[in-house]
């Protein structure tokens, strides 16, 4: 994580979410690496952050130590607005950055009653906690409700980068709700149809994008679309 100051356009960012840097402590600007954590499930969440650019995936990790998918995160989006309504000072989940993420980063611990009492921001916030809910109630159900092959297909649209698809393949067992051996038969087959094909190890090329996309019925998708 890189800490710098804000620039003027990420003070108005900010503004657009109800969140004022003049009348807040210590807000500053956070810069996320490809695959870091943002935040980790458990662990102390210091900041509570605004997106303003990139791209993050949620996830929560269950008794039995596998995770499971829950969002995607890009701009205009909370982290650690459910911490902040609940009062608590780790982590609800984990929020690992796909892409270059950039955020604007509030000291919890040092604005939390300023935030709770801006009726405007917990507006924002009340709206922003109900688009979790929409988006992860419905990832949860395309793991009971929909085929391996839908869910894979989906996510391997919306995780891809330049046309690759290279996330690690047991999290991503994990995060689609299969078994590691399960996937690897249902990559097998999609390449036995022509829709990825390998690119290096643990690596595919997206083949034939539009039979994918099809194939995954925009499933994980959230409304949004995916943005580098």
């Amino acid at each position: 994580m890189q800490q710098f100051p804000l620039s003027a356009l990420q003070r108005q960012r900010m503004a657009s979410a109800c969140l004022f840097s003049d009348a807040l402590f210590g807000a500053v600007a956070l810069r996320f690496a490809p695959g870091e954590a943002v935040c980790t499930a458990g662990q102390p969440l210091p900041y509570l952050l605004l997106v303003l650019s990139g791209r993050a995936k949620a996830s929560v990790l269950a008794e039995n130590g596998r995770e499971l998918l829950l969002c995607f995160t890009q701009a205009g989006d909370l982290i650690g607005d459910l911490e902040l309504m609940l009062g608590t000072v780790t982590a609800e989940t984990s929020i690992r950055a796909m892409t270059d993420v950039v955020c604007a980063g509030v000291p919890l611990a040092r604005n939390r009653d300023a935030l709770r009492s801006n009726p405007a921001f917990l507006n924002y916030v009340g709206a922003a906690l109900a688009g979790k809910l929409k988006n992860s109630t419905a990832n949860c159900s395309h793991i009971i409700l929909y085929p391996l092959e839908t869910r894979l297909c989906a996510y391997i649209a919306a995780t891809a980068r330049a046309g690759v698809f290279a996330e690690p393949l047991t999290e991503t067992a994990d995060l689609i709700g299969t078994s590691y051996r399960h996937l690897l038969r249902a990559l097998e087959q999609l390449a036995s149809q022509g829709l990825i094909e390998r690119a290096g190890r643990g690596r595919y090329r997206i083949a034939d994008p539009a039979a994918l996309s099809a194939r995954g019925k925009g499933l994980y998708a959230g409304g949004k679309p995916a943005r580098d």
